[in-house]
């Protein structure tokens, strides 16, 4: 699937059960890739600490590889 990056930024994610998950908010690139690998619903660049910032993946972030579908919505796997 390809997708524009900046297309993205701000849209709704549900899962395929309907439940809304939040808002495309930063996306987590692998550059050497050239892939998004996950998708936050939280801002990243706030986070001050590394606890801060793995609580954050665990809990408001989506990996890539979920993603079934990206157009108004991003739709994830459950």
């Amino acid at each position: 699937m390809s997708v524009e990056i900046s297309g993205v930024y701000g849209k709704p994610i549900y899962d395929t059960k309907g439940r809304y998950i939040g808002k495309v908010n930063d996306l987590i690139l692998d550059m050497e890739d050239g892939k998004v690998v996950r998708i936050t619903t939280k801002e990243l660049k706030r986070l001050s600490s590394k606890e801060e910032l793995s609580k954050t993946l665990k809990d408001n972030s989506v990996l890539y590889d979920r993603v079934e579908s990206v157009s108004d919505i991003v739709l994830v796997r459950n």
